[in-house]
């Protein structure tokens, strides 16, 4: 399966005044632009660790040989926008459980080598707290520990403390 992902919302999981009061920064204003490139690379360590869209965003997926999958990326919304299937240029009927994520696409509809493309709208509209958590965490992390490497620590790495807050909503 093949996904590509278009029109995502800019991803803030946190404002520059929640992070700089995450940081202790009250009244300075020297560091905002450092701050905000952390909050984007803290946002986007999260989304991929994850395996969530953390803004909303339209998901598109390309398959094969597949009627019933799992729809990845966190929750897929059927409205206002509704999930399409489509084979060529025939619309597919299928059933969507927004419990388990699952979309099954009606029987005899589809042979093992038709090309399907689904599209949907997923991701939050507001993150939860526990993923404001783990970004918050994150940029503390990498605002404490400027360079590439510290004692225990590399950029690459998540802390610790973030992963555990941030697998609440891991996929």
């Amino acid at each position: 399966m093949f996904s590509k992902i278009t029109n995502q919302t800019e991803l803030a999981v946190v404002s520059l005044a929640e992070a700089k009061k995450q940081l202790n920064i009250i009244d300075s204003t020297e560091d905002d632009e450092h701050i905000q490139l952390l909050i984007s690379a803290a946002s986007e360590l999260a989304e991929g660790y994850t395996n969530r869209l953390l803004s909303e965003a339209t998901v598109q997926l390309s398959f094969s040989d597949r009627k019933s999958f799992f729809l990845p990326f966190g929750e897929a919304q059927n409205s206002p926008t509704p999930i399409t299937v489509i084979s060529g240029s025939k619309n597919l009927t299928f059933t969507f459980d927004d419990i388990s994520q699952i979309l099954t696409i009606d029987d005899n509809q589809i042979s093992a080598t038709d090309n399907v493309r689904v599209t949907y709208k997923a991701g939050y509209t507001s993150a939860p707290n526990s993923v404001k958590m783990g970004v918050l965490m994150i940029i503390s992390s990498l605002f404490m520990n400027r360079e590439d490497t510290s004692i225990g620590f590399t950029v690459a790495d998540i802390p610790l403390d973030s992963r555990q807050i941030l697998g609440k909503v891991k996929l």
